[in-house]
């Protein structure tokens, strides 16, 4: 939520971010609904281990770093009927960097070849500190020309999905994904003194839909791809998001293996709420390496 500065409660430092009851009510519903379903599928459905093992894991716990670059973050806050605020590009206004390393975790539940259970998180944190060569306004405040301000953006991500394979085969499958997408995103100005700042805080529970595949080269490798669609319209967000992935998984041993891929991200929303409107697009592209355990 954007809160005009001279309303918005004390908070221990810029873009520092606050938990949320509704993030926790949404994961803990979700992810009770899964294990549940999980179980009644367990019992119902149980595929034999195939020629292509790669393919028949039960469970696993995946866990690496994503090494994002090509970051493109135009971001435009002002105030419902008044000024529509600067159009700001981060990246060449404001010095934000362009690349990034942050950590990803994924837990995946299979009780059979058609059915998938799936729990992601990964935050990625952008900050910089720079002198401005124009005024900027965003959202209630104005930034003067000269000022070093120090910049704030940062997206977390948690992911919650089941997936069902239509089409199953020895070493191939494809199918079609729901879930719930909540994105958890800060965008912060505040001069290095303090005396000006201003916040976009919001949080946004954003239905999924996607497509998936995955087909085995080898018994112990294997290409997996998804194209994962979110229309976000919600408490005065709406817009559009996309994410894709792309990468070759490895068992190495019994239940340790290795992946690495590609993700590309896309985002286009916009914010209207409590007479201030916002716009921002954001997208990144990057190379995943992580671990995986298998069960």
């Amino acid at each position: 939520m954007l809160r005009p500065h001279h309303q918005r409660p004390h908070v221990p430092g810029p873009g520092r971010r606050v938990p949320t009851t509704r993030r926790r009510v949404w994961c803990g519903v979700l992810l009770a609904a899964s294990l549940c379903g999980c179980r009644a599928l367990d019992a119902s459905q149980d595929a034999e281990p195939g020629a292509y093992p790669v393919m028949d894991h039960r469970m696993g716990l995946h866990i690496g770093g994503l090494d994002l670059a090509d970051f493109d973050t135009k971001i435009q806050v002002g105030q419902e009927g008044g000024s529509p605020g600067t159009p700001i590009d981060l990246e060449s206004d404001l010095a934000l960097g362009e690349s990034t390393n942050t950590i990803r975790a994924d837990l995946w539940y299979q009780p059979s070849r058609r059915h998938r259970f799936e729990l992601s998180w990964y935050d990625i944190s952008r900050r910089s500190t720079d002198q401005i060569d124009q005024d900027i306004e965003f959202g209630g405040q104005t930034f003067p020309v000269n000022m070093t301000v120090h910049t704030v953006f940062d997206t977390e991500i948690y992911r919650i999905s089941y997936r069902y394979n239509f089409l199953v085969a020895e070493r191939w499958q494809v199918g079609a994904s729901v879930g719930i997408h909540q994105v958890d995103l800060v965008a912060s100005i505040s001069t290095t003194d303090g005396s000006i700042q201003e916040q976009l805080d919001t949080d946004a529970p954003a239905p999924l839909f996607g497509i998936h595949g995955a087909y085995a080269i080898t018994p112990s490798c294997r290409m997996v791809g998804s194209v994962e669609l979110l229309d976000v319209q919600v408490s005065g967000l709406g817009g559009f998001i996309n994410d894709n992935r792309l990468a070759l998984e490895f068992d190495l041993f019994e239940h340790v293996g290795l992946g690495i891929g590609w993700n590309g991200f896309l985002a286009d929303v916009d914010v209207n709420e409590a007479g201030l409107s916002g716009k921002a697009e954001y997208k990144y592209s990057g190379w995943m390496f992580y671990l995986r355990g298998l069960f």
